[in-house]
């Protein structure tokens, strides 16, 4: 099971998120909240997007903007987490379509298992990099690990910590973590093709994660529905999955 504290906390997260209350994900119907941009929230962007959806897995919480609202009070009526099958996106689609908006990616969350124990190194030579070291060292001499890091900072959301799987010079595999706001922080994988498929990735995120857990932070891993391999490695890390989120995006 998901370790209960993190848990608890992730709703209070994402309550913060949705400006509704933690209980609203256990309530037995959906529910439509105004967007608003407030402190605490996690900041992926300058605002917060049109539509968005969440669900811990009985209900759903929509929020929109303003303009929004009242069109989407339909989509409450989809009944527990219906909203996230395909007829459900249909619908949302069909709804905000008309206002220059279509869903876009849908993620699934995961947060550390009640039994989370990070993994032997397996051999590996690691190495902890801080803020101010990916700054200095990693920006600037190791590009191509954009699913580890931001290479930049997005107002407080920041790149934090990486653990990098070392030989020599060459880094065969990066784990990096981003503050989402200020206990969730993000952690994002990759791996050099040649060292892929060896057991590396679950070594670095569970050893990344173990590095935030000991700064009081919560460390959590977010991937898309389709990466199959994304989420085996979210599950051999020590993950369970949490929630899941989908949000719209401008019609370009």
């Amino acid at each position: 099971m998901i370790n209960v504290e993190f848990l608890s906390a992730a709703k209070k997260q994402l309550a913060a998120d949705y400006a509704c209350a933690p209980e609203d994900f256990s309530a037995d119907v959906n529910i439509v909240t105004a967007a608003v941009s407030a402190e605490g929230q996690r900041k992926f962007t300058d605002r917060p997007p049109a539509f968005r959806a969440a669900t811990f897995g009985k209900n759903t919480l929509i929020s929109a903007v303003p303009e929004l609202l009242e069109a989407v009070q339909e989509l409450s009526s989809i009944g527990g987490t219906k909203l996230f099958d395909g007829s459900g996106i249909a619908a949302a689609n069909g709804i905000l379509a008309p206002y220059g908006h279509v869903i876009g990616m849908i993620s699934q969350y995961y947060l550390p298992s009640a039994e989370f124990v990070p993994h032997d190194f397996g051999g590996y030579d690691l190495r902890l990099f801080g803020e101010r070291e990916i700054l200095e060292i990693l920006y600037p001499y190791y590009g191509g690990y954009e699913n580890a890091l931001m290479y930049g900072s997005r107002g407080d959301r920041r790149d934090v910590l990486a653990v990098c799987a070392v030989s020599g010079k060459e880094i065969l595999g990066m784990a990096g973590v981003s503050s989402d706001s200020e206990l969730f922080w993000q952690i994002g994988i990759d791996i050099l093709p040649e060292h892929r498929g060896k057991g590396l990735a679950p070594i670095l995120v569970s050893t990344l994660a173990n590095e935030v857990i000991l700064r009081g932070k919560i460390p959590y891993y977010g991937t898309w529905s389709g990466n199959i391999i994304s989420q085996r490695t979210a599950l051999g890390s020590g993950f369970l999955p949490a929630w899941t989120e989908m949000c719209s995006v401008p019609i370009e």
